[in-house]
């Protein structure tokens, strides 16, 4: 045998993340899911929307479990800033996830509104609306009595 080798080199094995790399990582890739439900919001993509929910679903259930650890002190595994850095995205988490509220909020309120609209709720000027039966609803027509 010679010195030479096969010309195979084992790789360095991976380089092993600590638990607030991992944190940090879950953290942002949940930060990407809340944009991509934003930008279905916007396009009133409902479909794209609920694709969505179960990884995040998943990704809450995790990052909640680190969250509990480290309020109970469980956690004191690396440097401090590891930590700080996973804190701050979760924090800009928590308000892409309340502007995502707010949206959907307005979403609804202009939802209801067009269905007041249309079931004729809105008051003396509300349009007589027609049941499936093609008869006035009985809501116009109470009001059409009151008036008498």
């Amino acid at each position: 045998m010679s010195g030479k080798s096969s010309g195979f080199q084992s790789s360095p094995p991976p380089p092993v993340l600590s638990l607030a790399d991992t944190s940090q990582a879950a953290a942002l890739r949940l930060l990407s899911l809340i944009e991509a439900e934003f930008e279905a919001l916007k396009k009133q993509d409902l479909a794209g929307f609920e694709a969505l929910q179960p990884e995040k679903l998943k990704l809450l259930e995790q990052l909640g479990d680190v969250a509990k650890k480290l309020e109970q002190g469980a956690l004191q595994e690396g440097p401090r800033s590891g930590w700080d850095a996973f804190k701050d995205v979760v924090q800009r988490c928590r308000d892409g996830h309340r502007r995502n509220e707010t949206l959907i909020s307005r979403q609804l309120m202009s939802i209801r509104g067009a269905l007041q609209a249309l079931s004729g709720a809105g008051g003396p000027d509300s349009v007589e609306m027609y049941d499936r039966l093609g008869q006035l609803s009985s809501l116009s027509r109470r009001d059409r009595y009151n008036e008498a």
